[in-house]
């Protein structure tokens, strides 16, 4: 939920059969603006009650897309076509047909329903352990749209200007995989750019950096004196997000054109700054933009481009009709009218007329452009405060530019909820004018003429009604409904005990990110027990301490993420992560080999499960420990089988190894009840007289469930115990959902399985 200065706001009832689904405001507003045909506006009505449809997505490296698709497809959908409930056929889930490869799915049962429906129960739990492990994101149908119209490529450098929760930042991760590029995840708030970090690490990548910054004034960054401007930008701003009020159903309660007024001003200075931020086109490529939000409101969508386009010359929209065929969508709108007050008052066809109107009730126009506050207060020269009405914050570019029609608007995409049930959402394409020109310009200078431009804010004043960039102050207070929008908190703060920063969630107190000697004694007693090939990039390793010193956790990026973190103070772009940890410390037991931390530094670093596939192109094959489905079996029964437990040829191998870290190869095949589709790689730790298997529980009952229909681990067996002798619904709070995560959400760290070993 979004904040207010010094108090949240209350939670929003979200119960239907105590809210009426009934808002006469609402209905007056969007038939005024004519956004859907009358014959439609019935259906699009009836849509709007109805339960919104559960949806996913496969997600993680293509290997693990192929043996999920086939298990929902081969496994869960075979099993509910069989079932029935009362005598009629279970709905079965379906392939949304508009994504590629058929990875996203769609199930005719709300999210309440599939949670406590016993004849979805293995379906559900199937969905919970695997979005726990970052293979499945819980994901709104139309959430997964802007990602697919960036057209992301590994190459590329992207940023993703307000992320958080991060459901579309995993989905350009999977587009850059493996990147050479880099993706930069930003959120204005402290507390939600945390919880993108830990919502990536199911997806960890050598080429992510997450940094927590007002996305308007996101500063400029360089690579080694060179400006960094990006092939692709993903905006999905903040908003009054009623396209999800099939969802988040207090919104007929409260709804009011004003929420998307008061975030109108802000949602132009981002979209400006993304356009700043855009690489200049080259004869080989060209750089593109997404905006996107969740709101109906043409204040919010239409308006907001028409500004920006009409601020910084050189853009136009990107016509993506042939994009994604299978999409239904509508044109973006050319007309609107904005209401200028919280009771629908549509009678000022333009700017100068509602001016014209204050003038006539008493009020100046000068006031008109005075910049105030949630609650109406302007501060006056002579420290006098003024308070003044609500609709005052309404701007210009709230109406409809004279250019509307030759802006390409149409262009835009907006897609509501009856036309193949989903919520509402607006997209929008962006990207630089084709200039003809006589010949190739040199490097030096473009980038003097992108240096140039980077400054040429003029005309944004005239453009929001505010002065360019403005730093004192953000937009006004906002809810966020969908889950996606950044809450902005109206503070001035301190770095490093007095340096001043843009507005924030709170104090930056993160720590350095200092790179680590390649010849480092520590790295390399790591490196050399791996038989790590020559081509790892060594340089690359990073921890978080001012030394340099690998004294407990170990991270890996690629160059270009390098590269920019040597060239960019941490603390100017408040980076609260970058790359993916690849080793961590373990605590050896006291047994008669304890003392071997300290004397052989070669076992006080193991591989990390999140890391693992950054290292896999550089481990040699004969170095790995190959085991079978039954050995996977009992390390996944048991926490710390006994070595002499297994059977050969996995048992001799396993005694001959060293104690410490080592990767473990389960072949594919096909082994009676148990089909392995691709070899499976997992990090191992031999102790004196045990095994174990350092993954987490969680993805050790995801593992178990997907390989074996069960969970046969010791905290799967335990919660199957339990539920037989009380039988209960799940808690809501339990079930991960990236679309409704509020900020005020504890940050849950997923911890690797790493008791001490005996």
């Amino acid at each position: 939920m979004g904040k207010r200065r010094g108090r949240q706001r209350a939670r929003q009832p979200n119960d239907r059969s105590i809210i009426e689904m009934e808002n006469e405001k609402f209905e007056k507003y969007y038939k005024a603006q004519q956004i859907l045909p009358e014959e439609e506006w019935d259906a699009f009505m009836q849509a709007l009650r109805r339960p919104l449809p559960s949806t996913f997505r496969i997600a993680g490296n293509r290997q693990m897309k192929g043996v999920l698709s086939e298990a929902i497809k081969n496994t869960f959908v075979p099993e509910l076509e069989a079932g029935s409930f009362e005598g009629e056929p279970l709905p079965v889930p379906r392939p949304i047909t508009w994504y590629p490869e058929g990875l996203a799915w769609h199930l005719d049962v709300a999210r309440k329903e599939l949670r406590r429906s016993p004849e979805y129960k293995r379906f559900h739990s199937f969905l919970v352990y695997e979005t726990e492990n970052g293979n499945i994101s819980r994901q709104e149908g139309v959430s997964m749209i802007p990602p697919l119209f960036l057209d992301v490529q590994p190459h590329h450098n992207v940023i993703d200007l307000c992320a958080a929760p991060g459901s579309k930042t995993a989905q350009l991760l999977e587009a850059m995989d493996p990147p050479t590029g880099i993706l930069i995840a930003n959120d204005t708030d402290h507390k939600r750019a945390h919880l993108l970090v830990h919502q990536t690490t199911r997806l960890p990548s050598p080429g992510l950096m997450v940094t927590n910054l007002d996305a308007s004034i996101y500063p400029s960054l360089k690579i080694k004196d060179k400006g960094l401007r990006f092939d692709r930008i993903l905006a999905d701003v903040p908003c009054g997000g009623d396209g999800t009020i099939r969802k988040n159903i207090g919104i007929w309660k409260k709804w009011s054109p004003m929420e998307g007024n008061g975030l109108h001003s802000l949602q132009i200075r981002i979209l400006m700054r993304a356009m700043r931020m855009l690489k200049a086109d080259t004869s080989e490529a060209k750089s593109r933009i997404v905006y996107s939000t969740c709101s109906l409101n043409p204040v919010e969508n239409e308006a907001v481009i028409a500004a920006a386009l009409n601020c910084v010359p050189g853009f136009e929209l990107v016509d993506v009709s042939d994009t994604i065929p299978d999409l239904v969508r509508r044109p973006g709108l050319t007309n609107w009218r904005p209401s200028v007050n919280r009771d629908v008052d549509l009678s000022h066809a333009s700017y100068e007329d509602y001016c014209a109107s204050l003038e006539r009730s008493g009020a100046t126009t000068s006031l008109v452009e005075e910049d105030v506050d949630a609650e109406g207060v302007v501060e006056k020269d002579d420290g006098k405060t003024v308070k003044r009405p609500f609709r005052n914050r309404m701007k210009k570019t709230h109406w409809p530019p004279e250019n509307s029609k030759e802006l390409g608007l149409e262009k835009c995409l907006r897609i509501y909820p009856h036309l193949q049930d989903t919520g509402g959402f607006f997209v929008a394409v962006l990207q630089r004018k084709s200039r003809p020109e006589v010949k190739q310009k040199s490097e030096g200078k473009r980038v003097a003429e992108e240096e140039t431009e980077e400054t040429e804010e003029t005309g944004s004043a005239e453009a929001t009604g505010e002065p360019a960039l403005k730093k004192a102050r953000l937009a006004e207070d906002f809810e966020d409904k969908s889950g996606t929008a950044t809450p902005i908190v109206n503070e001035v703060l301190t770095v490093n005990g007095g340096e001043p920063i843009a507005e924030t969630g709170g104090l930056f107190k993160e720590d350095p990110y200092t790179f680590v000697r390649p010849d480092d004694p520590g790295l390399s007693a790591c490196l050399e027990k791996l038989n790590l090939s020559e081509t790892f990039p060594r340089s690359n390793i990073f921890v978080r301490n001012p030394e340099g010193t690998p004294n407990r956790s170990l991270y890996l990026v690629n160059d270009t993420v390098k590269s920019l973190m040597e060239s960019t103070d941490y603390t100017k772009i408040r980076l609260v992560s970058a790359g993916v940890k690849i080793f961590g410390r373990s605590e050896l037991g006291m047994g008669k080999q304890g003392s071997a931390n300290k004397e052989n530094p070669r076992i006080q670093f193991r591989v990390l499960s999140e890391g693992l596939l950054a290292l896999l192109p550089y481990l040699n094959q004969e170095d790995l420990i190959t085991g079978d489905p039954k050995t996977l079996k009992m390390l996944l029964e048991n926490y710390y089988p006994l070595c002499s437990s297994f059977e050969e040829p996995f048992k001799s191998v396993l005694e001959k190894q060293n104690i410490g870290s080592f990767i473990g190869r389960f072949t594919a095949g096909n082994y009676g009840n148990t089909i392995l589709n691709h070899d499976l790689f997992l990090p191992l730790w031999r102790s004196e007289v045990s095994a174990s298997l350092m993954i987490d529980k969680k993805a050790k009952s995801a593992l178990s469930m997907r390989l074996f229909g069960e969970d046969i681990t010791v905290v799967g067996r335990e919660l199957a115990a339990k539920q037989a002798a009380i039988t209960k619904p799940v808690p809501e709070s339990q079930e991960p959902d990236e679309d409704t995560m509020s900020d005020n959400e504890n940050d849950k760290n997923v911890e690797e399985n790493n008791e001490k070993v005996d």
